[in-house]
């Protein structure tokens, strides 16, 4: 837990402002119903995530399809496929259909979006080695290796980066409070993740920082301090590293 004298709120508060670019809902049945009015600085994406795939139905590759094109008609940025991807806390019997919608739904046609992967391994393998292993093998069959991917709430090893790194080198690795429970081989892939392929999250509501109620945006802050607390360097490096590379990766003004 942070100290009051490390607290972001009453440290930064002013100096690194936030910006929400969009808020998507989740999951195949709420995907996002796009505008006609849509304003090119908001990023659109397209989730379906493995947590879900009881509600997956029939046609969710059709509607997804249907939509992109309909973004695109309307000349919306759409930023990102995702989130998808192999959840093993889940349980078992679905994780043949997991693997099925990965497949599936990174081969929708799209103009190089990003793809924002969910990995998460079972309790027993905090690390994910299981998923980002098969996440890897599925992805490199039917993507291009300057396809750019955003790995979501990463948790892995130095090997992990290194290995994703060496197919996709245009791999970004998105990490949030959940650094400060990291083992030492996860605080080993942090501080091997490359400068200019770190990025922040707060996962909100989610994983708030401390356990401080329910998680917000403006907690990106108390992220950054455990990342930097991690890698061992000042906070407005990790800050000014992170932010530089969102407005890079997801073309942010």
């Amino acid at each position: 837990m942070l100290s009051e004298d490390e607290d972001f709120k009453g440290r930064w508060k002013g100096k690194h402002p936030v910006t929400i670019t969009n808020i998507m809902l989740h999951g195949t049945q709420n995907l996002l119903e796009p505008s006609p009015n849509c304003p090119t600085h908001i990023f659109q994406k397209s989730s379906v995530l493995p947590m879900k795939m009881e509600d997956t139905r029939a046609d969710i590759y059709k509607k997804l399809n249907d939509k992109i094109r309909v973004l695109k008609n309307w000349k919306c940025r759409l930023e990102a496929l995702g989130e998808v991807g192999l959840d093993r806390t889940t349980p078992s019997h679905t994780w043949a259909r997991q693997e099925e919608v990965l497949r599936r739904v990174i081969t929708i046609p799209t103009d190089d979006q990003i793809l924002m992967l969910h990995l998460r391994g079972s309790k027993g393998d905090p690390y994910g080695s299981d998923v980002q292993g098969l996440a890897l093998r599925l992805v490199k069959e039917k993507l291009p290796p300057t396809r750019v991917v955003h790995l979501h709430s990463f948790t892995g090893r130095a090997s992990d980066v290194t290995a994703w790194l060496a197919e996709f080198p245009s791999t970004y690795f998105s990490v949030n409070s959940l650094v400060q429970g990291f083992d030492r081989w996860q605080k080993e892939g942090l501080r091997s993740i490359p400068w200019n392929r770190l990025l922040l999250e707060t996962d909100s509501p989610h994983l708030s920082p401390g356990g401080w109620g329910i998680n917000t945006p403006h907690m990106i802050g108390d992220v950054a301090m455990l990342v930097a607390q991690a890698r061992g360097v000042p906070v407005e490096e990790v800050l000014r590293c992170s932010t530089s590379n969102a407005r890079a990766i997801y073309r942010i003004p």
